[in-house]
């Protein structure tokens, strides 16, 4: 029998709530990727949604583990300290090319995610037009294990709030 591995169990878990709010009407899955690379024996999982009445900005939920991760787990399920998966959340904003403006969608998103690091990337089209995209990333930077689920859950909240937050202040 297939015994299902932390990654596996985390995302179901964080799958099935992101879908349940969907099915509630609270936010719109606009996107879901689940990759294996064979090159590097890795996974990666990520799920995207919006709020129904805002799809400008949007949400994506990410986890990943590499081959040490899932070879220790398999190999040496009494060694925890090599298992587990990573995680972060990246929030997609559209804007203008204003850099005041960018500032403010970082502090709007660190004061849902306090102490946390937080990265910004601008990602201009070509040929360029008025708006461009903002991405803002909330890294985590520590191992997530099955235990830390209810506090994945949790988070979903906090995803929702920083994006009626966004939306409240015109983003």
């Amino acid at each position: 029998m297939f015994d299902p591995t932390i990654f596996d169990n985390v995302k179901v878990v964080m799958e099935g709530a992101v879908y349940d709010k969907d099915l509630d009407g609270v936010l719109n899955v606009i996107d879901r990727k689940d990759f294996v690379n064979l090159a590097e024996m890795s996974r990666h999982y990520s799920i995207s949604f919006a709020i129904y009445d805002h799809p400008s900005s949007y949400c994506k939920w990410q986890l990943s583990s590499d081959v040490r991760q899932l070879s220790n787990e398999i190999l040496r399920p009494y060694d925890k300290s090599e298992q587990g998966c990573l995680t972060s959340i990246e929030f997609s904003i559209l804007v203008t090319m204003n850099e005041q403006e960018w500032k403010g969608i970082e502090e709007i998103i660190s004061n849902h995610w306090k102490g946390r690091n937080i990265s910004l990337e601008i990602r201009i089209p070509y040929p360029l037009e008025e708006n461009v995209r903002l991405h803002a990333t909330v890294h985590f930077d520590r191992i997530i294990m099955e235990e830390d689920i209810d506090d994945l859950v949790e988070m979903l909240t906090f995803m929702l709030n920083t994006l009626h937050s966004l939306r409240e202040h015109g983003y």
